[in-house]
């Protein structure tokens, strides 16, 4: 076992830092005793004081208070700092909090990290006050390495369309349904069968709860008929998108029909024709040629090089399945899938 490193001493830098010209402000937070119960809080500012690129290094008792944040937004002004980091509580409480004190104070809000030593540090290790303060200067010290990188962003704006694909209409797919569209989302539910449900609207009582299969499918199917916000396909493939499925004419119900009718275009029918018929009827011979050469081998061992008819039979068997499960691979890409 090796000794476990000193507590932070005051002065002491950080000896894997490389100055960058970079000028960070560090701020630590008390967070009214949550955090400076357990971690040495005046140990660790004192620590960083030293390390490169930092400028300023502070102490508060609540650094989401309205007080430092205009400490901050000042320090930002008067040293110029050109990134932050505040080492205080979870980043879901106030990563905003603290990208608009930045963006407040001429700072870009993305060169700013939120460094969380009260839930992964001084509430995990309430038993050990010098290993909490320990791991709490190397987080801290990780924040400054990762603001020492960061660059000046800016958001953007992407266009969406409200609109989802449920592929499946199943129980769990028609719920899906459902719940996107009471999100104010249009919603195209897709299913292969000529009705949703799937094996669930088959099934009689249902274990945990007793509840009736095919009686829940038709809830399901009525919430969402209720909904003009859904569209329902049934009878439908999805395709990969290389290809046009043509159905034959007059299908009703595609469930019923092989994979390799639902032909692609014209022009790459006699390809997936082909695609298909290897994958289905070619590329199960792999296994078993393969399982064949792995029983010689098995058998004879090293005395397989005193068989060299035999090891070129083993060998001859590897490259056609390695050949055979690469051809089926290739269709396997290149030919429309379907759900």
């Amino acid at each position: 076992m090796t000794a476990a490193p000193p507590p932070p001493q005051e002065g002491a830098s950080d000896p894997g830092a490389t100055p960058s010209k970079r000028r960070i402000g560090v701020y630590v937070c008390h967070c009214g005793g949550n955090i400076s119960d357990y971690v040495d809080v005046e140990q660790v500012v004192a620590a960083v004081k030293g390390d490169a690129d930092v400028v300023v290094a502070r102490d508060a008792m609540f650094t989401c208070s309205d007080a430092t944040q205009q400490e901050i937004a000042q320090d930002i002004a008067e040293h110029q700092l050109d990134g932050m980091v505040v080492a205080s509580c979870s980043p879901k409480l106030h990563t905003l909090t603290f990208r608009g004190v930045a963006r407040r104070a001429g700072l870009n809000p993305y060169e700013y990290t939120q460094v969380n030593i009260r839930e992964q540090c001084s509430w995990t290790h309430t038993d050990d006050h010098d290993g909490a303060t320990r791991k709490a200067l190397r987080l801290v010290r990780a924040g400054i390495a990762h603001t020492r990188l960061s660059e000046p962003l800016e958001p953007t704006a992407v266009e969406t369309v409200p609109r989802v694909l449920v592929i499946g209409g199943g129980v769990a797919g028609m719920r899906a349904a459902v719940g996107l569209a009471d999100l104010g989302l249009e919603v195209v539910l897709v299913e292969r069968a000529p009705r949703l449900g799937g094996w669930v609207a088959r099934l009689g009582t249902t274990y945990p709860h007793d509840a009736n299969g095919g009686a829940l499918v038709l809830r399901l199917d009525r919430e969402i008929r209720r909904r003009e916000a859904i569209t329902v396909l049934t009878g439908a493939y999805i395709i990969y998108p290389w290809y046009r499925a043509v159905a034959p004419p007059g299908t009703a119900d595609l469930a019923a029909f092989p994979q390799r009718l639902l032909m692609a275009s014209p022009s790459t029918s006699a390809w997936h024709s082909l695609g298909m018929e290897w994958k289905e009827h070619v590329a199960w011979l792999v296994p078993i040629s393969i399982t064949m050469a792995a029983a010689v081998v098995l058998e004879y061992g090293r005395n397989l090089k005193n068989h060299p008819q035999l090891r070129a039979t083993v060998l001859c068997f590897v490259w056609v399945s390695l050949l055979a499960a690469g051809i089926a691979g290739f269709f396997g890409a290149m030919i429309n899938k379907n759900a």
